[in-house]
């Protein structure tokens, strides 16, 4: 009985056994190092923009008519970079205003074409100096500021002010200079009535032509200055409407007996490198319809 039960231990031994060594070999157990973190690809950085270095204010510059463009434009804007620039201007002026203490203010054109209030500059000189509304002047200073004001249909304007040091009444011919003078001084004469063309200037802006007639006959004489034209190539070129230019004085219209007249025609401007034109008047005649009266022409060249 005994050695029955240790068969049987010994059976249950062997077959643990067995059954321990059918089972699959459990695989060691790897410690796993901490999961290392995914690399985070980064944005590219966007290139770094250097800031436009602040524009520096236009430097002093000295302002005549030839630039002063420059001025009205920047007066319309934000900009102060003329202020204080010495200036050198000549125009016409067109009104004057007095203001209390010793200034007066005038205003004046500095554009000798297309006149509009828009292109007027103000002017502060002192109270003793005496000028008119349409005189030509010479203005010596420095560019104090930029006045708003409105124009005659109420439109907003910025109009540059001039502190004067210097105001000088000057010539129109000295405000505008000729390019070209041309000294003609030829006379033709027609039944006692003589018309010199003394000579032309030929400025940017416009055409002077000085012209002297004498009436020698014993009747009355007439001379309208709009029924000349300058000719040059193949253009006409007509005189030009004046309105209120009293420094600009024409020949009279009429002429009695054993009188003088002279005066300036102005025209538009000659293309002064074409050298050449010719002065055509018409109707200059006595009121002896009995004679009869050529047009009266003068070549002249530079």
């Amino acid at each position: 009985m005994r050695i029955t039960k240790i068969l049987i231990i010994l059976l249950v031994v062997v077959l643990l056994t067995l059954v321990a060594c059918a089972s699959p070999p459990t695989a060691p157990t790897i410690p796993q190092s901490p999961a290392s973190p995914t690399p985070t690809q980064e944005a590219p950085e966007s290139p770094k923009t250097t800031p436009a270095p602040a524009q520096a204010p236009t430097p002093k510059i000295q302002l005549t008519n030839e630039n002063w463009h420059l001025v009205l434009a920047e007066a319309q804007g934000a900009q102060k970079a003329y202020i204080g620039s010495p200036v050198i201007l000549m125009g016409k002026v067109g009104q004057v205003m007095v203001r209390t203490g010793n200034e007066t203010q005038i205003a004046i054109d500095t554009s000798f074409e297309e006149i509009t209030f828009g292109e007027r500059t103000a002017v502060a000189i002192r109270k003793d100096i005496n000028v008119k509304e349409g005189n030509w002047v010479k203005v010596e200073g420095k560019l104090d500021s930029y006045w708003n004001t409105k124009s005659i249909i109420g439109a907003e304007l910025k109009v540059p002010i001039v502190v004067a040091d210097t105001v000088i009444i000057i010539s129109r011919s000295e405000a505008i200079p000729p390019i070209v003078t041309v000294n003609v001084g030829k006379t033709i004469t027609q039944h006692g009535l003589s018309i010199t063309l003394e000579k032309v200037e030929i400025a940017v802006s416009e055409t002077r032509v000085y012209v002297k007639a004498s009436n020698g006959s014993t009747s009355k004489a007439s001379l309208y200055s709009y029924d000349s034209v300058v000719v040059q190539g193949q253009n006409q070129i007509k005189p030009k409407q004046l309105f209120g230019e009293k420094d600009v004085k024409e020949p009279d219209t009429t002429l009695v007996s054993g009188t003088v007249t002279s005066g300036i025609i102005m025209f538009e401007p000659l293309d002064p490198n074409v050298r050449q034109a010719k002065l055509i008047w018409s109707n200059p005649r006595t009121e002896d319809w009995q004679l009869e009266f050529s047009d009266w022409i003068w070549e002249f060249s530079w």
